[in-house]
């Protein structure tokens, strides 16, 4: 069997969205199913270590299986290392990049479907905060007057880096 890059991203990401989103909901039982929901929406794998055992023990892939329990081992030590990182004076910035970049994996997982990038916006703000939207910074930016070191420019390109990286993953996992 081919290593199947589109598969090990898609357990990877999304492995890394749930463990994230679950780590934000404070054991919120419906922030967690929303933040399932998302992955699932947005990288279609199983994100569990057990469906892989199970896999195996009906006779499926040890291959495929033991290649997808490590993505999820991955993503999930990923998710575990990020939520513990003291982001120091750059941690305001980090939150906006993440929370974009979840914002849009959903987004461009959803289809143009408007519960699906509702779900996306719901669980990017639970995870990580901010504002996700250069138009929402910038207005916020002006309630106080505007000032050259509000960070706002600093903000926008954040949340402009974290688009793009989202788009860019989608696109290299596609090509597969």
């Amino acid at each position: 069997m081919a290593f199947d890059r589109r598969r090990f991203l898609n357990e990877f990401l999304g492995t890394f969205v749930f463990v994230t989103g679950c780590a934000a909901a404070g054991g919120d039982t419906w922030k967690m199913g929303a933040a399932l929901f998302m992955a699932m929406q947005c990288f279609n794998g199983t994100f569990n270590p057990a469906s892989q055992l199970s896999g195996i023990f009906g006779g499926g892939d040890v291959t495929d299986a033991l290649l997808d329990f490590g993505a999820q081992a991955a993503g999930a030590m990923f998710a575990h290392h990020f939520a513990g990182m003291d982001w120091g004076a750059n941690g305001a910035h980090v939150t906006e990049f993440m929370g974009t970049f979840l914002f849009f994996s959903g987004l461009n997982a959803a289809g143009g479907n408007a519960l699906h990038s509702a779900i996306a916006l719901s669980v990017a703000a639970s995870c990580y905060g901010g504002d996700m939207n250069p138009a929402v910074t910038f207005a916020n930016a002006m309630k106080g007057g505007f000032s050259a070191d509000s960070g706002m420019f600093m903000t926008i390109f954040f949340q402009s880096a974290g688009a793009f990286a989202a788009t860019k993953v989608k696109e290299f996992a596609d090509s597969a």
